[in-house]
């Protein structure tokens, strides 16, 4: 069972209704109405100061049109960092990293258009 406060990825365009789901999409929340949800994130997410009429005291993480990963804990350092950062290729021309040789990726090929796929992070709030 996912506990209050968890995401999952979801595959649909919209999250279902019935369920102790919303989509991980930054709305301000009342913790009135999600006391649960409220004593597991808190403000972390925000104040839920983006209501006008001060209804709403706290925000859900939003994850739209981010890539999510999981933060390293270093007591009371927190880092979003990649550790491995120095030590992977790339592919830009950047300096940071190993350069590839151009005659090495001349058989590679790319698609010129990837296929659009949608799915959204949902929160359990209740």
């Amino acid at each position: 069972a996912v506990p209050v406060g968890g995401l999952v990825p979801y595959a649909g365009t919209a999250a279902p209704e019935g369920t102790s789901f919303l989509p991980a999409d930054g709305r301000a929340l009342s913790a009135t109405d999600y006391p649960a949800l409220y004593a597991a994130i808190g403000t972390t997410y925000g104040d839920g100061s983006t209501d006008v009429l001060s209804e709403t005291d706290f925000n859900l993480p939003d994850t739209r049109n981010v890539f999510v990963k999981g933060a390293t804990d270093n007591g009371a350092e927190r880092t979003f960092a990649d550790p491995l950062n120095a030590e992977r290729v790339r592919l830009d021309n950047n300096a940071r990293g190993s350069v590839l040789d151009p005659g090495v990726m001349s058989n590679h090929e790319l698609a010129a258009a990837l296929p659009s796929v949608s799915f959204m992070f949902l929160i359990r709030v209740k």
